[in-house]
């Protein structure tokens, strides 16, 4: 008799349970009345009976009799005699432990898809997308309602298994909602997803659950619909990486040029501009600054045409047919004959091809 009334004093706890899940199933069958009930710190206790919902309790010790489970005792009619005029010592009951604390990186996948409406470069398809969340249970009744809509008893991780689904559907309806293409969904571009957490507190507050966080990792096209996205994903990268090329090697010309030719000396030529209806009729030359210093250190004749000004600033002429050369050419550009060499320190003619001068023996660069 002392094991039996041992066994019977027992309070109704976690006990071997973990509680490990959400929603917890900690006893179910015939409850003695005056029972004891110890709650953990971060759960909240429920009494469910024919699949109602009726006397809650927070952290503590309680016993359970009829002043304690006042929505129990008329469910299950502890307070009505029978025909004898004796009050029931039992009643039957399922008690729920549901977690208050915050549960955070559960997975979600999707279970109906994301439906891709047809466009230029494809045909109708369905993607798929997986992620984490967080979340934390709010009004722990509407939750338990929820789930025993969908079966009498919740046994094990069958609320977060109905968790996952809810989250899933939602976060698939909101992409097709925000018509996403094939790149952005490849992507995962922020617009495939933009508005997601609140969209899940708004849809799902009516199950009492609250997000805090809601992440998108993978996305998932038909195979036929990858593989073109990859190759046009690829071939963009592609012109991208030559035109940061294409851009390198023109700023690396350029410095080289800076570096060869620091006065940038050059000639621009003028076209004829129109100012309202005039034409300009005399063109003007544009020289570099220390160019225009060197050829205003002398008086210049107004005579002076602009060939004459060519010719005392890069030019030479050519003494067969008069036309204006580089100083660098050795053939002139107008009658093709060669340029006589002339030494810079005595004067005397250098053939083509000497690099000293048989007269000073000077070194010709």
């Amino acid at each position: 008799m002392g094991i039996f009334r041992k066994l019977f004093k027992k309070p109704i706890s976690a006990g071997k349970n973990s509680l490990e899940n959400v929603v917890n199933l900690v006893f179910s069958g015939h409850i003695k009345i005056n029972k004891a009930l110890d709650v953990p710190a971060g759960y909240i206790c429920f009494l469910v009976c024919k699949e109602k919902v009726c006397d809650r309790f927070t952290e503590g010790n309680y016993k359970l009799d009829l002043n304690t489970i006042p929505v129990a005792c008329r469910t299950t009619k502890l307070n009505v005699p029978n025909k004898k005029g004796n009050y029931k010592n039992s009643f039957k009951a399922d008690v729920y432990f549901v977690k208050q604390t915050e549960i955070t990186e559960q997975q979600f996948e999707s279970i109906n898809g994301i439906d891709v409406k047809k466009d230029k470069n494809f045909l109708r398809f369905n993607a798929t997308c997986k992620g984490y969340y967080s979340y934390q249970v709010k009004d722990p009744v509407m939750l338990l309602e929820a789930l025993l809509d969908y079966s009498a008893v919740i046994k094990g991780n069958m609320a977060q298994r109905q968790i996952d689904i809810w989250t899933s559907i939602c976060v698939d309806r909101l992409i097709e909602k925000n018509k996403p293409t094939a790149n952005q969904i490849y992507e995962k571009q922020s617009l495939c997803f933009e508005g997601l957490l609140d969209y899940l507190n708004k849809h799902l507050k009516d199950v009492g659950l609250e997000y805090s966080q809601v992440d998108v990792t993978e996305t998932f096209l038909p195979k036929r619909v990858y593989k073109k996205v990859e190759l046009n994903y690829s071939q963009t990268n592609t012109q991208m990486a030559y035109q940061n090329v294409t851009e390198k090697t023109a700023q690396m010309a350029q410095e080289f040029e800076n570096i060869v030719n620091p006065n940038n000396i050059t000639l621009q030529p003028v076209e004829n501009n129109l100012f309202g209806n005039e034409e300009v009729e005399n063109p003007t030359i544009t020289l570099d600054t220390e160019i225009q210093d060197d050829v205003q250190q002398e008086p210049i004749d107004k005579h002076y045409d602009i060939e004459t000004l060519q010719q005392k600033v890069t030019y030479k002429q050519c003494k067969k047919c008069g036309s204006y050369c580089s100083k660098s050419a050795n053939v002139c550009y107008n009658c093709k004959s060669e340029f006589v060499k002339i030494c810079d320190k005595c004067g005397a003619e250098i053939k083509n091809g000497d690099f000293v001068c048989p007269n000073c023996k000077a070194i010709i660069i």
